[in-house]
């Protein structure tokens, strides 16, 4: 009926799944994350009459069916905006004084839009909070970068030769090969994409395959992508 690895909450190693559960018989199947973890495991539920709680990647605030997706501890209040934890009177980091003028302000909020109409996108790396929701690390700089807007699936170029053709990603290519040209699928993109905070252990694969440089809390962009080649040649 469903499954999930690292959700958020809990975090850490912990998983978590939603959805509506009809009459019947249903088993619960928990597996460690390495040979080395392994029971005993903590399990809890809530179940709501006509109502599926949603609480991925909310540490607190409601969860839409008259409960709650967790409390905050003494000094943090819970920010509606994102549903987790911030110090009292958070100060944003904002500005000059941290090099940030767009993206999320570390309190809930945001340090800015960018002009997207016109091609402009925030690039910078999250503000990381540890498990405590302290700011750990130094604060990354964020910015509004022009980048070239291309329709990819009826794109357009500038400067192509009588041999060249314009491919998905707006630039020129030469048309005496055929080529593969792929595109991705952007309906399936919409349809499942999300953000959680997973903590990197020790033993984790994405430590160990290099994904990552250090242990610790990361937020994760967690998508299902598919590609379409509309090219002439096999990929």
């Amino acid at each position: 009926v469903n499954c999930n690895d690292d959700g958020t909450p809990p975090g850490n190693l912990g998983s978590r799944i939603s959805g509506n559960a009809g009459p019947g018989t249903y088993y619960l199947m928990i597996d460690g994350f390495s040979s080395v973890d392994f029971g005993p495991f903590e399990i809890s539920s809530i179940f709501v009459k006509d109502c599926v709680p949603l609480c991925d990647g909310n540490f607190c605030g409601s969860d839409g069916c008259g409960g709650s997706c967790g409390s905050c501890d003494v000094g943090f209040e819970c920010f509606p905006a994102d549903n987790r934890c911030y110090e009292e009177n958070c100060e944003p980091k904002c500005g000059s004084l941290y090099g940030r003028s767009c993206g999320e302000d570390g309190c809930g909020g945001s340090c800015g839009t960018c002009d997207t109409d016109s091609g402009f996108f925030c690039l910078g790396e999250s503000i990381v909070m540890d498990d405590d929701y302290y700011y750990y690390g130094i604060i990354p700089e964020s910015s509004c970068e022009q980048f070239q807007a291309c329709d990819h699936f009826n794109p357009v170029c500038t400067g192509c030769a009588v041999d060249e053709i314009c491919a998905s990603d707006c630039q020129c290519y030469s048309s005496v090969n055929d080529l593969p040209d792929m595109v991705i699928v952007e309906e399936h993109l919409l349809e499942e994409t999300y953000i959680h905070d997973v903590n990197i252990p020790e033993t984790s694969c994405s430590l160990i395959e290099g994904c990552v440089g250090a242990p610790g809390l990361r937020r994760l962009l967690r998508f299902t992508s598919s590609a379409l080649n509309q090219g002439n040649a096999d990929f």
